[in-house]
């Protein structure tokens, strides 16, 4: 009688009625995401950016500076940090180490070379270089913020922390110390402090595409799903072709339809068969 009763209850919420608005509801959202795009004229294919024939141009220009003055450290950074972003860290090992060899004090070589490092998990060597480029300039703030990544992945918490303020306290008008130290607080658990930093970021830059999506994070981490749903929108709207982003807001806006749909059923259930029933059937 029991299971009877459960399964005409079962049909009369209509189940199936709901999950289809469900999808239809977050079709409707990836659609106005595109519309969107289109628009504001960005719904442009990011691999014509990046097409091979432009990588060798770029490259060949680096290299024809280096033929013209090989003793231009500055040339050998740029060409170092462009065959970083490709992830060719042996190429850009390479470069960083010439650009030191031609100057032995320019901070930026070795902040070149110890990113290098850590893109290939050689974590003991990049703490090594940063601090010696934070030893030729205390100042630097980028040396600070690399080294704080270092600390970070290898979870030392709380020198990555330390190396988050001392950036910041030496340009506090930079967003990405607080972004960094965001980050560090969400790894830990520190929900209340990364949102403090992600909010911080906003307030100094509201363009930060960042920011909103650290702090989206950090609410969808919290299961504050209506605010993370906020701040993926925003970050959508500032730039709409960060798939990622787009992504997070869909997964969190399902995730929330499910836990509003769950405590529907869980509802309904509960007053129509009364509280010994419910724990009958689910126990």
């Amino acid at each position: 009688m029991k299971v009877v009763r459960f399964q005409k209850l079962y049909r009369s919420l209509r189940i199936y009625k709901l999950a289809t608005l469900l999808w239809l509801h977050i079709k409707n959202k990836a659609q106005e995401v595109e519309i969107y795009k289109e628009k504001e004229g960005l719904n442009v294919r990011t691999d014509d950016l990046t097409q091979p024939d432009n990588y060798k141009e770029l490259e060949e220009r680096y290299k024809k500076a280096i033929e013209i003055n090989p003793g231009n450290a500055v040339v050998y950074i740029e060409l170092g940090r462009w065959y970083s972003d490709q992830i060719k860290y042996d190429q850009a090992e390479e470069m960083f180490k010439k650009a030191i060899t031609i100057n032995p004090k320019d901070a930026e070589a070795y902040i070149g070379l110890g990113y290098c490092y850590m893109g290939q998990g050689k974590y003991n060597q990049a703490e090594e270089t940063l601090k010696k480029a934070i030893e030729i300039n205390p100042e630097e703030d980028k040396a600070y913020i690399q080294l704080e990544w270092c600390y970070r992945d290898q979870g030392k918490y709380e020198q990555a922390e330390e190396m988050s303020k001392k950036a910041i306290e030496i340009n506090p008008g930079n967003v990405e110390p607080y972004l960094e130290l965001g980050k560090c607080y969400r790894r830990q658990g520190k929900y209340e402090q990364a949102e403090e930093m992600s909010k911080k970021a906003i307030e100094i830059n509201p363009r930060n595409v960042e920011a909103y999506f650290g702090l989206g994070r950090c609410y969808r981490r919290q299961g504050k799903y209506d605010q993370a749903e906020e701040m993926f929108k925003k970050a959508i709207e500032i730039n709409p072709r960060r798939i990622v982003i787009i992504f997070c807001f869909n997964f969190v806006l399902f995730i929330g339809i499910i836990l509003r749909l769950i405590r529907f059923l869980y509802l309904n259930i509960y007053f129509a068969m009364g509280d010994n029933n419910f724990y009958t059937i689910f126990w």
